[in-house]
């Protein structure tokens, strides 16, 4: 199983990768699995199942009341680095 980095902001963590995928904003929880849920969709259902899985996850992130308010900007943010990776991944699929 591969673990994934915790980060609390990118770019200016330390523990920050280039890739969104394989880091995570704020907890562990995801390390433990050893998937993104976002894997897990894009997987079953391709880019387009993502795209609605992404809005869902940033519109809660940026109306809740939990945590700390730019934790949640963070993890919006961080949210729509992944759905860069999976277009991209996407796209080069389409390209073989």
């Amino acid at each position: 199983m591969k673990l994934r980095k915790t980060i609390t902001e990118p770019k200016t963590d330390p523990a920050y990768t280039d890739s969104a995928i394989e880091s995570q904003v704020g907890g562990n929880h995801y390390q433990v699995l050893g998937v993104q849920p976002l894997e897990a969709t894009f997987a079953n259902f391709g880019y387009i199942g993502l795209r609605a899985s992404v809005h869902t996850k940033v519109c809660k992130y940026l109306t809740r009341d939990k945590g700390t308010h730019k934790e949640d900007i963070t993890k919006a943010i961080h949210v729509l680095q992944m759905q860069l990776e999976f277009l991209e991944r996407s796209e080069n699929e389409c390209l073989l």
